[in-house]
């Protein structure tokens, strides 16, 4: 299964651009139940990225269209499990993803 939440703030510097930053963290955990031959094994793990945000908006109406970048760090653990053993690794990565998106402005 795999789980997640985040915050997301942003600070509009003009109706059409807005900076901001973001942490989310996110889960995953896998495993077998054993089998009559084999052992069982699976993996359990949390991912953190903090970013900075950058969101470029295409009008300034109800519905507001964008295009933006994440940019930041992205921390890892995860713990690997085969049968009686287990392995811990830590991670930590610098990464860049696109975005694009709609807005709904409900307030000014």
């Amino acid at each position: 299964a795999v789980l997640g939440a985040g915050v997301n703030l942003r600070v509009f510097t003009s109706p059409r651009f807005a900076v901001g930053a973001a942490v989310k963290v996110m889960t995953d955990v896998y495993e077998t139940a054993p089998q009559s031959s084999s052992p069982s094994y699976g993996r359990v793990g949390a991912l953190l990225p903090l970013t900075a945000t950058v969101d470029y908006y295409l009008s300034t109406g109800v519905v507001r269209p964008y295009i933006g970048a994440d940019a930041g760090l992205y921390y890892g653990r995860f713990v690997y499990k085969s049968g009686g053993s287990e392995s811990i690794v830590n991670t930590s990565n610098a990464g860049f993803a696109p975005r694009l998106g709609l807005v709904f402005a409900l307030g000014n």
